[in-house]
């Protein structure tokens, strides 16, 4: 089985990556606006390059959250980014999904929704922060502890999927729980994973409780 990903556009301060060659999709988005939209960029890039030499989806979050560190984050100007990917080899039926901070992850089978992220909490304010290593954020602040390089906290989960199933990964500030009727409602019918997509984005679009952008990738399981 093969994994091919709707068409995205990425929305201002989101980043999209479809890699099918290395079996990676994923959305970053900067959590920081010092450095704004680099963070993310380069998330990205060590997603793709990380998981294309045969690294999982958390050594490829790590390797992001260190090139960052490294890079451009200071403590007066701290730059971070949140992402979500799903990792999927041609010809299996696994994949893996890993997300870092406020990032929701999906299964739709037959518009049952099954949602596979759990809630993260992140400070609207790193500047304060006195951990200069804060990147990749997903914990309080006031819970990080001492100064320095903080190792983010990064979720995962592997999961089994089916022909005709879809993935649907969401970015940006909205009630999760608000998502999965409207993803089972744009998932039915015999419509082109693109139309799906746009039925779907349109939905949370008009009916969400969304403050912000909103990103959204659709994957699909052939």
């Amino acid at each position: 089985m093969t994994l091919r990903a709707s068409p995205a556009q990425a929305a201002e301060q989101f980043n999209v990556l479809q890699s099918p060659a290395h079996g990676v999709w994923a959305i970053t988005q900067d959590t920081a606006t010092a450095a704004a939209g680099q963070a993310g960029r380069v998330l990205l890039q060590c997603i793709d390059q990380q998981v294309g030499s045969g690294e999982d989806l958390t050594a490829a979050f790590l390797a992001g959250h260190g090139h960052i560190h490294r890079a451009m984050s200071t403590a007066e100007n701290p730059s971070g980014a949140a992402g979500i990917a799903v990792r999927h080899s041609p010809g299996s039926s696994n994949f893996e999904l890993a997300w870092v901070g406020p990032m929701h992850g999906f299964l739709v089978r037959k518009r049952q929704v099954l949602r596979l992220s759990k809630e993260v909490a992140v400070p609207s304010d790193l500047s304060r922060s006195k951990a200069q290593g804060f990147i990749l954020a997903s914990d309080p602040v006031d819970a990080l502890g001492l100064d320095g390089r903080i190792r983010p906290t990064i979720n995962r989960k592997l999961g089994h999927a089916l022909r005709g199933d879809m993935l649907a990964l969401v970015a940006g500030e909205v009630d999760p729980d608000s998502l999965m009727p409207m993803l089972s409602e744009g998932a039915k019918g015999i419509w082109s994973l693109e139309y799906k997509a746009r039925k779907i984005q349109g939905l949370i679009e008009r009916q969400a409780n969304a403050s912000g952008a909103l990103q959204l990738m659709l994957c699909m399981v052939k």
